[in-house]
Parts: structure tokens; sequence; C-alpha cells
């Protein structure tokens, strides 16, 4: 949900706008008096121009799954690199949106024993690890 200051409401936010859209990240427009966002649902990258509009957000990327991640870390750089789960950067105008990519179809599986057991794929040693992409989009002229 994205807050409507002058309208004192809130307007749902993701793909579809359900407003129960479980989103891994949400970053504004740093540009003074942006109305726009990204945001990345089910590993895909979402830009949406206006926070008014809610469902109107436009998918910029297609690749995300289990193994793939467009706009936020996977376990190893999260943890040991970035020291974030963000994956996305915008220039200071507001211009340039940049964001890596990961994919871990290659990188070992490690059992976390917790309460519950869970599996996570984690680099280490000398096994493979996630090689990052980066891109960088225009967003406005």
């Amino acid at each position: 949900m994205v807050e409507a200051p002058h309208l004192k409401n809130y307007q749902p936010v993701g793909p579809r706008a359900t407003g129960d859209e479980p989103l891994q990240l949400f970053e504004w427009n740093p540009q003074m008096g942006a109305k726009d966002f990204v945001f990345v649902y089910e590993s895909n990258i979402y830009y949406q121009a206006d926070a008014l509009q809610p469902g109107s957000a436009l998918p910029i990327t297609f690749t995300g799954d289990a193994f793939s991640y467009n706009g936020i870390t996977d376990w190893l750089y999260e943890e040991e690199i970035f020291s974030s789960s963000k994956a996305v950067w915008w220039s200071p105008s507001g211009k340039y949106l940049a964001y890596a990519s990961f994919d871990d179809r290659s990188v070992d599986r490690v059992m976390q024993v917790q309460p519950i057991n869970r599996s996570f794929r984690y680099g280490f040693g000398r096994s493979n690890i996630t090689s990052p992409i980066k891109w960088t989009l225009q967003l406005r002229l």
C-alpha cells in the first residue's frame, strides 16, 4: 500500500493492485516531487509512473523465478556483499534505474537448521557463486 498524503488514504501496490500481493522491495523515485516508483514482486521488477493509478504498473523484467532474481539479491549477496536485499539504484535525477539480476541455478544448496529446516542456495569456499548482471534503463526523458 502507498500512502497518498493529500488524499489521506492508501492506494494498493502490486501488478494487479489487489492490496494483498507481497512485495519483495519498494522504492520511490528520489527526485523531489516524483510520483513514480519501482517494486519487486515474485522476483520481477515493475515500474509505476503514478502512485494514484493502482494497477498501472509495467513489468521491467520477466525472468524472475525460484532461481532468478531481478532487483533483489540472493542469499550470498544479501548477507556477505551488499548487506541488503536491495539491488535497484536510481540515478540522482530519477531518470535512470540500474538493477542487478542474479541466477542461482549453478549454486549449491545449504540446509539451515532452525525451528523448521529450510534450504537455500549459498556459494561458499570453492563452490559456484552467483554472477550478477547489471542493467540500466532510461525511464523518462
